[in-house]
């Protein structure tokens, strides 16, 4: 299936991308999950997790600096950028800095 997919996308010129998909697909996975949790904090008004996506992509890009050598760096990078990311957040939660407080009635 992943053959076909890149076939159709992008013609068989690309056909040793099938198997990056998976890859792929696991780093943007983490990528929008980071994206509903940076729109959810935008939607209450928070804005501390858009300095914590400011870090990520700081890191990410120095990451891309250091290891570009294949496609799976890059990928790997993205996959340890985004899931490091996630947990970094779920340490912020935990400690009580990304709480929300409640709505009022005004």
């Amino acid at each position: 299936m992943p053959r076909l997919v890149v076939d159709i996308a992008f013609g068989a010129k690309y056909e040793e991308a099938t198997g990056l998909l998976w890859l792929f697909g696991v780093a943007m996975t983490g990528f929008a999950l980071l994206n509903v949790l940076f729109v959810y904090h935008l939607g209450r008004r928070t804005y501390s997790v858009s300095w914590l996506l400011c870090a990520g992509a700081a890191v990410q890009i120095i990451g891309f600096a250091l290891f570009h050598d294949s496609a799976e760096q890059l990928l790997a990078v993205s996959i340890a950028t985004a899931y490091s990311l996630l947990a970094v957040y779920a340490l912020f939660l935990a400690r009580g800095a990304g709480a929300v407080p409640a709505p009022t009635d005004t």
